[in-house]
Formats: structure tokens, C-alpha cells, sequence
């Protein structure tokens, strides 16, 4: 039984850890590019899926219907993204990624610090691996990986 309370201490000071890094992270996001991570996260669905709905946006990136309305209004003001409504079905509204929004993609907004990866690492013994919880971003953003070969190599 203490061996549990042990483990669930550390497992909360490892939460902590990730959390504050978490929050570190994005307010760094905030300050240098002007997005917040569920912004990105947007920008970067929409750059894998060209031409989907908001509710499979919602669904790919676990956030409700409308969190991802409210934060694409933001990005269409700001030029970012674009919606187009169906022409079959007039209640469809398709979104793409603009220009503007690959651009900012191409600067890698995301990219956790290694403060970040050492908050993950410190959980060892627990399973965690920084490359298994953060795939996307062991790749740089033009498809290469961290030692510059490309992944068709």
C-alpha cells in the first residue's frame, strides 16, 4: 500500500512538471506568434485534411464544436483560414487552411523546448517516452527527420 501512495506522488509531481511546462510552452507560443496551442493545433489538422468540417476538426482534435467555431473565427479574421460552404448541402461548411496559415506553420510553432522534454523524461519508470508522446514533433515540419533525412529515405 505505500509503495501506491509513492507512486501516485510521483506520478502527480510528474503531472505538475508537465503542466507547468505545458503552460510555459504556451504562453511562449502566445508571445512569439501570436496563437495559442488549440490555434495550432487547428492550423495543423487543417493541413493534414484539406477541406473538412468543423465537427471532424472537433473530433480529430478533441475539443467540442464549438471551441473550434469560436477559435476559427478568430483564425478567418486573422487570415489564417477560410470556409466555404457546400454547394450540395448548404449546412455543410468546409474550412482550409489559408496561405497565411501555412506560412506559420512553416516556422514550426511548435516545437517543444527541452524543458518540455525533460518534464516528460523525468517520468521514467513510469513508460514515458518524449518521441512516443510527441511523434509529430521529432520531425522537423518539411518532413525530415531530427538527423535531416527525409522519411522516404
Amino acid at each position: 500500500m505505500n509503495n501506491n501512495v509513492e507512486i501516485s506522488t510521483e506520478v502527480l509531481k510528474t503531472l505538475r512538471k508537465i503542466m507547468r511546462a505545458i503552460d510555459l510552452q504556451s504562453k511562449k507560443l502566445v508571445r512569439n506568434y501570436g496563437l495559442t496551442v488549440p490555434q495550432i493545433l487547428i492550423l495543423k489538422e487543417l493541413d493534414e485534411e484539406t477541406g473538412i468540417t468543423v465537427g471532424e476538426i472537433a473530433t480529430n482534435i478533441n475539443l467540442s464544436q464549438s471551441t473550434v467555431t469560436n477559435i476559427l473565427d478568430r483564425l478567418e479574421g486573422r487570415d489564417y483560414v477560410s470556409r466555404t460552404r457546400s454547394a450540395k448541402d448548404k449546412r455543410r461548411v468546409y474550412i482550409k487552411i489559408a496561405e497565411k496559415g501555412i506560412e506559420i506553420l512553416k516556422k514550426r510553432p511548435i516545437s517543444p523546448s527541452r524543458g518540455f522534454y525533460r518534464a516528460i523524461s523525468e517520468t521514467e519508470g513510469l513508460g514515458a517516452d518524449p518521441y512516443l508522446i510527441f511523434p509529430p514533433e521529432s520531425r522537423r515540419y518539411d518532413g525530415r527527420n531530427r538527423d535531416g533525412r527525409t522519411s522516404d529515405a
